[in-house]
């Protein structure tokens, strides 16, 4: 069974807009609209905006084998694409590759016999397109029916820097825990930048993360102030009544330095404040998510590895439920 456009798009999560060319299929986890700002007002980051972060293939099926095509473009500063494969729930196939060596490939899932639920999770880091999906001796295809949405808001943290597996990267660990779609618009490098929200947004979400501010810190200046509060006043106002957690500034090896923002404590304090005075916000402190030991990054001062992702979802996690019930909320 070799799935065409229609049926494939019907079982992508993670992508607010997909588009077909020739055999080839694209998938969005921005707007057209977000897209256009992007390239137009801030070039620097319009590549990454066309990056796979959070987009999954996800469905039931009886197949005895599970096969795609895929070609691949940069959409980041790293030059390094892989993509996950899980047979329900359990990570059983990992395909690793260069985007200038390797741009195009086949990633394939051999499965047990019977009906089993099957995830494929794309590049975080680069931007990937796919054709010829095929269900080998399939006769059985049901898309996955996620209980929730979450929307990740935020920098390369959020982004997916630098999970080598796609599927560890924190928003795509808190979807999988969670059982929902998730949506991930972090961009490597970007701040707060109420530009970068679209107010008509087609995607209601039960929960929203917004995970900015470092860079801010590290590279900003005054502005950080009122883009700060620039940013929350239009979050809310698009999202008024959905839940939302700000996640202040993780772990950082250089958060000694004092920057034209002031120290990295100021910062966070300031964003803390901003934030609570927002009913529909709860702050969560970033410095109790990661370890404060650079063998859990891998740059060793910033970006967290799989084993830094991974203990950053699973703290996470236990912060959102002491202010979000699931019952509620999620």
């Amino acid at each position: 069974m070799q799935l065409e456009f229609s049926r494939l798009r019907s079982a992508i999560f993670g992508a607010l807009e997909a588009e077909q060319d020739g055999t080839w299929f694209r998938f969005f986890r921005f707007t057209a609209r977000q897209r256009a700002i992007y390239r137009d007002k801030y070039p620097e980051f319009y590549t990454k905006t066309l990056g796979s972060a959070g987009i999954r293939l996800d469905l039931e099926t009886d197949a005895e084998e599970l096969s795609l095509d895929y070609r691949i473009r940069k959409a980041s500063s790293r030059n390094w694409y892989s993509f996950d494969g899980y047979v329900n729930g359990v990570l059983t196939t990992h395909l690793q590759g260069s985007v200038e060596t390797e741009p195009e490939g086949n990633f394939r899932i051999l499965l047990p016999q019977g009906t089993h639920r099957v995830t494929v999770y794309l590049p975080c880091l680069s931007a990937a397109e796919l054709s010829n999906l095929t269900l080998k001796s399939g006769t059985v295809f049901r898309p996955f029916i996620p209980q929730r949405r979450l929307l990740c808001l935020g920098d390369s943290i959020t982004h997916g820097y630098d999970a080598t597996y796609p599927s560890f990267a924190y928003p795509n660990l808190l979807a999988a825990a969670w059982n929902a779609e998730v949506v991930n618009q972090g961009i490597g490098g970007e701040r707060f930048n109420a530009d970068a929200l679209d107010p008509d947004l087609n995607y209601q979400p039960n929960l929203i993360t917004v995970a900015y501010g470092t860079n801010d810190w590290s590279h900003g200046s005054q502005t950080y102030f009122s883009d700060t509060e620039q940013y929350l006043e239009q979050l809310h106002r698009s999202f008024p009544n959905t839940p939302t957690a700000v996640i202040l500034p993780i772990w950082r090896a250089d958060a000694q330095r004092i920057t034209p923002v002031g120290t990295f404590e100021e910062a966070r304090r300031f964003l803390q404040n901003t934030a609570e005075k927002y009913a529909n916000i709860r702050v969560i402190d970033g410095l109790t998510l990661t370890p404060h030991l650079p063998e859990f990054y891998s740059d060793r001062y910033l970006h967290p590895n799989d084993i830094g992702f991974q203990i950053y979802a699973a703290n996470l996690l236990r912060q959102l439920k002491k202010y979000f019930s699931m019952e509620t909320y999620l």
